[in-house]
């Protein structure tokens, strides 16, 4: 989820100095929480700012290993996604959850409807 523009930020805190908490929640409508946490954020900071995001982390699935995974639907076409993630990890030594192997398969473009005698 995006932070709140900058402005909305100045605007709720500077709202919430003078009035209740309650009543700056509704105006703006945002939960009281998010008041809350405005106010707590400048007494940190001195600034209604968001902070800085650091979720960096390395993917399961590598470029290289997508190309490995898209050779295997082509020749395979009915392969499940546990026997995907059964390949990958004999190929990568790499243990995925069921989720990342969906959603790596999903960003090659591929469907899995499975073909139905």
């Amino acid at each position: 989820m995006k932070a709140y523009s900058y402005d909305l930020r100045k605007r709720i805190f500077n709202h919430s100095l003078n009035n209740p908490v309650s009543e700056t929640a509704r105006l703006f409508g945002v939960s009281i929480n998010t008041v809350y946490l405005l106010k707590r954020l400048f007494l940190e900071t001195g600034d209604v700012r968001p902070r800085a995001s650091s979720r960096e982390y390395d993917h399961l699935i590598s470029s290289e290993g997508e190309l490995y995974l898209q050779t295997l639907i082509i020749e395979k076409p009915d392969i499940t996604l546990e026997e995907l993630r059964r390949e990958y990890h004999q190929a990568y030594d790499v243990d995925v959850s069921m989720g990342t192997m969906f959603n790596a398969v999903k960003k090659l473009r591929f469907s899995y409807k499975k073909n139905v005698l």
